[in-house]
């Protein structure tokens, strides 16, 4: 749960709050991307997305509610490309499932990849233990179940493996983001999969 001050207002309910919240969050990364985060003022993002200032104070009381909803939007996402992925990978070959979460994991965390190293800095400036928990957490227990139905492994401890794999995932990507290198990126994507891929061969055994 977030801190008090950084605890949104409402959520929107109609589509027409959501458009306006949309259209919101899309000025917020804009000013972002173009100011910085100490330079993003709620009357700034107001100025950008064309509505006034107390429409902002409707859904985020101030700066730091907004900041929070940006981040938490986005490791939401993450969190539900991961679930969605391991779903539709249910019941498919360990190293089939391996190299896709590669892809998705790194396809959501990088698609835009400046707007997510900045909203990931944002994290330095807010309360986000509890958020970061919950993110782990959905994304660790998407992993451990998906593992558990592999057609040709199993594993020792399924939840040690589901651990161990979203804590690779993270920590690979989390460099990305903390780097600013053009070619860090196409590094991790060419070598994670191998790194995966040599863990779970390690930790799976055949199914008989």
């Amino acid at each position: 749960m977030p801190s008090s001050s950084q605890e949104a207002r409402k959520t929107p309910k109609q589509s027409r709050s959501a458009v306006t919240v949309e259209a919101i969050f899309t000025a917020a990364i804009q000013v972002l991307l173009r100011d910085g985060p100490r330079r993003l003022t709620t009357t700034r993002v107001a100025t950008r997305a064309g509505v006034s200032v107390g429409t902002i104070y409707q859904y985020f009381p101030n700066k730091l509610a907004l900041l929070y909803a940006l981040l938490e939007r986005h490791l939401g996402s993450l969190a539900k490309a991961v679930e969605e992925a391991c779903e539709a990978l249910r019941g498919r070959p360990v190293l089939e499932m391996s190299d896709e979460l590669v892809r998705v994991f790194l396809d959501a965390r990088t698609a835009e990849i400046e707007t997510a190293r900045m909203i990931y800095l944002l994290a330095a400036d807010l309360d986000t233990d509890g958020l970061l928990t919950a993110i782990r957490d959905r994304i660790r227990t998407a992993i451990t179940g998906v593992l558990a139905s592999a057609a040709d492994a199993r594993f020792a401890c399924v939840d040690t493996a589901g651990h161990m794999l979203s804590v690779i995932l993270s920590g690979a990507t989390r460099t990305v983001l903390e780097r600013d290198d053009p070619g860090a990126l196409e590094i991790v994507r060419a070598q994670l999969p191998l790194a995966c891929a040599a863990y779970l061969t390690q930790a799976a055994q055949s199914k008989p």
